[in-house]
Parts: structure tokens; sequence; C-alpha cells
């Protein structure tokens, strides 16, 4: 083994140790994601959706302009009519 070598395994191993817990969360969670094809029918509760748009407002976004705005749906009829208006943008 060349100094070189032993140089860049040392680097590698120290740079390991030097991930957070949140790092290593987030690598976990982009690593096991996956587009959603199907949905239950029973409802997401009103606490889960509210730790879940408190969650979104931490995501970061382009230049911090936070451009997103959340709409809740809770009637299928809505949901038709919000799909139909998303096709046509």
């Amino acid at each position: 083994m060349t100094l070189l070598s032993s140089f860049r395994l040392l680097r590698t191993a120290t740079q390991a140790r030097c991930i957070s817990s949140a790092q290593k969360n987030l690598a976990a969670a982009i690593e096991e994601r996956y587009a959603c094809k199907a949905f239950l029918s029973t409802p997401v509760s009103d606490e889960t959706l509210k730790e879940i748009l408190k969650l979104t407002l931490r995501a970061p976004t382009g230049f911090n302009v936070q451009p997103y705005v959340c709409v809740l749906v809770h009637e299928p009829k809505y949901l038709v009519k919000l799909a139909e208006g998303m096709m046509d943008r």
C-alpha cells in the first residue's frame, strides 16, 4: 500500500465519522424515495397533516424564495376538479 492510498483511506474514514445523523437520515430518505402509484383509502389524520405541513416549511427552495402553496383537499369531488385544473397548466 502506498503512502497516497493510505492517506486516502484515512481521509475517507475521517469523513465517514464526520457524517451527522441528520445527513444519514437525508441520505436514507433520498435513497429510499419512490413514486407512489396507489394510496390507501383511509384518511390521514389532521395531526399528521399538520406535521407534514410544518416540515414543508423547512424544505429548502431556490434563493430561499419559498414559492409554494399547500392545498389540502378532503372531498373526492374537489380532488377531481383540482386534478383537472392542474392538467390545464
